[in-house]
């Protein structure tokens, strides 16, 4: 995740565009890791020593390591274990930022300290990345968002958080902000008040994906966004009844996207999702899967992304007999 942090510090900074940050997501997990990054990113040697070793590999065609050791830079059992780390690791962030001649090596370290200094004063939920662009979405979903552990259920992640992302901007009319730093299966009653009631409205995809989708937010941020999506929202419950249709309407023209191109164990694909629901809290309830902080002026609304279990029409007649 270090890997994934530090690039959004660089994309947030403006060091990097979306576009050179996703070339470089890409390139880096395709080559295997030089030994002098390594050694660098594990605080053995300066940059400035891998530097003055890559200028004398001008002329000399001696391994990294040899003269490593020959500087007393590093030791032959710091160089051995370095080789060792190096069959099974792909190249870092930073040796594919210089490879790409997007940074340097002397500019990755100022880079590093600055992104150190920033997040030791700051709390990890604090962290959003910049408000993204229309155009930059996909990119930074691909960028920040590591779905590697739901196997086959992963592409259907990163697909249904880029059109969440893509028709909430054009519904509201402003970018959102995803937070990678709180993102993951961290439990939601670790971070959300006690004492506040929050509305989680959830729907679930049940035919071949068996995605469980919900939307969490507190109650003024329902307000708002009902608000937002229909003025004429005025009495209590309106809001959530609105949003909970608002939002089985958007699930259905997602499942509606991607129909015509998924196939299915199950005996029949149902055209149309089961309805969603709403449910009105307070913490702890908890998250068996993924936790996407949306941020946007008027609140914050959490995505949370879950698996779960679905027998099709066929294996539950089975089971009956």
């Amino acid at each position: 995740m270090f890997s994934q942090y530090f690039g959004q510090y660089l994309f947030n900074e403006g060091i990097l565009t979306a576009e050179q940050l996703y070339n470089i997501f890409e390139y880096k997990e395709s080559v295997k890791v030089k030994l002098g990054t390594l050694a660098m990113t594990s605080g053995l040697v300066s940059a400035a020593q891998v530097e003055e070793i890559l200028e004398i590999q001008k002329t000399d065609s001696r391994r990294f390591g040899e003269i490593a050791i020959e500087k007393e830079y590093l030791t032959v059992q710091q160089v051995e274990q370095m080789l060792n780390a190096q069959k099974n690791t792909h190249v870092s962030l930073s040796q594919a930022l210089v490879n790409q001649k997007y940074l340097s090596y002397g500019e990755i370290e100022r880079h590093l300290e600055n992104f150190y200094h920033q997040h030791s004063s700051t709390t990890i939920s604090q962290n959003l990345i910049k408000p993204i662009e229309p155009k930059d979405i996909e990119a930074v979903v691909k960028m920040f968002m590591n779905f590697s552990e739901s196997g086959s259920n992963a592409k259907w992640y990163y697909n249904y958080v880029t059109y969440f992302l893509k028709h909430f901007s054009q519904q509201f009319n402003e970018n959102p902000a995803i937070s990678s730093m709180a993102y993951g299966s961290e439990s939601a009653s670790k971070r959300l008040p006690k004492n506040t009631f929050f509305w989680r409205i959830t729907q679930n995809i049940p035919h071949g994906i068996h995605l469980k989708i919900s939307i969490v937010m507190d109650e003024a941020t329902l307000s708002e966004v009902a608000k937002r999506l229909n003025k004429s929202v005025s009495v209590t419950e309106a809001p959530a009844n609105f949003i909970t249709r608002y939002f089985n309407t958007h699930n259905n023209e997602f499942w509606s996207s991607i129909l015509c191109n998924k196939e299915s164990d199950d005996d029949k694909i149902a055209t149309k999702l089961p309805p969603a629901a709403a449910f009105r809290q307070k913490p702890p309830f908890d998250c068996e899967g993924y936790i996407i902080p949306v941020a946007c002026s008027f609140g914050q609304i959490d995505i949370w992304l879950e698996e779960f279990k679905y027998e099709s029409r066929a294996v539950t007649e089975a089971n009956k007999k």
